[in-house]
């Protein structure tokens, strides 16, 4: 572990967790979110931010110089379903841009308590139809999300599938909530080592969001779907966190349907540590592995012939650098 993440995984267990109560309003939960988000640099000169809507939902364009603006990264903030914005993932958003050397959409979905279910995936389809429409291919789209943005893009994947819309090329997730009925064995054991999430706070969101929904509908909750037919997907989480379970169970799942699938966890890494790439080496390493997986899957599919399935769940060295990219 880097001195860099040491730092971190103090700062979020003696500072941000012990700020959190399970019982307060969902304006505590913003505002918590903002706090991160307010403490991360701004993109850096050059890095386009453009405002904007896709099918009648709220967007956010980032790109760095450079981007192919024939591929697109279809990006699902987290945040519990109830907060957080395309601000508050604004600088994973441009480096997600940079490792996959193309443009990132950045949907603004709409929120609970205010919209409940299945108001996130109606925005989130509405947005991926939107980019059909305006002549991308499927090939040259890819999913992410972060959290609660991972389920969000897990569960409009199985929807999509549902009504028979085509899939995109790629899913990439860091530390995906998948499963909002609880029933993962880390939701206990990783219950105190959890640096970041507050475990006992959880049930409550999850009301915020599933309103009169149960717990275990497959758009909600990816982890009871029949997932066959969804695109290749990596995954990454934290050794540490209640949530890995929801990446582990759902990577055994898609082994078991032939879904291309590997995931990937990180020793000691708090939930979304992605997001704190401007300062933490591990990060970075994440980042430029995810770019590299996306990349790889974008706009070449047609000349890949049938993808290698296989599922793996790897846990990195401790000590990470970043890798260089040799391109050919």
């Amino acid at each position: 572990m880097s001195l860099q993440a040491f730092a971190l995984r103090f700062y979020l267990r003696h500072w941000f967790k012990r700020r959190l109560d399970p019982n307060a309003p969902v304006s505590a939960l913003r505002a918590n979110v903002d706090d991160l988000a307010r403490g991360l640099p701004k993109p850096p000169s050059g890095v386009t931010v453009t405002p904007s809507n896709a099918g009648g939902v709220p967007v956010e364009w980032v790109a760095v110089p450079g981007a192919d603006e024939r591929r697109v990264l279809l990006h699902f903030h987290g945040g519990g379903y109830a907060s957080g914005s395309p601000a508050s993932v604004r600088d994973l958003a441009w480096r997600l841009s940079q490792a996959a050397r193309c443009r990132v959409l950045v949907v603004d979905y709409r929120l609970a308590p205010e919209h409940p279910f299945p108001a996130a995936i109606e925005d989130a389809a509405s947005v991926y139809n939107h980019l059909l429409s305006s002549g991308f291919a499927p090939s040259a789209i890819a999913f992410t999300g972060d959290s609660a943005g991972g389920g969000l893009a897990l569960g409009s994947l199985v929807k999509l599938r549902d009504d028979g819309a085509p899939m995109p090329a790629a899913a990439c997730c860091f530390s995906p909530w998948t499963d909002l009925a609880f029933t993962g064995g880390t939701f206990t054991t990783n219950r105190d080592i959890d640096p970041m999430v507050l475990a006992d706070a959880l049930p409550q969101t999850a009301a915020w969001y599933l309103g009169s929904a149960s717990a275990t509908n497959p758009y909600a909750s990816p982890l009871y779907a029949d997932v066959r037919g969804l695109p290749p997907t990596l995954l990454h989480a934290g050794s540490t966190e209640v949530l890995l379970d929801d990446s582990r169970r759902l990577a055994e799942k898609m082994k078991s349907a032939n879904v291309e699938v590997e995931l990937r966890v990180w020793p000691d890494m708090p939930h979304v540590f992605q997001g704190c790439a401007s300062f933490l080496p591990e990060a970075r390493t994440a980042l430029a592995e995810a770019g590299r997986f996306l990349e790889d899957h974008m706009l070449g599919a047609e000349g890949r012939g049938d993808p290698l399935i296989h599922a793996r769940e790897r846990t990195v060295p401790l000590e990470c650098e970043v890798p260089s990219r040799v391109r050919t």
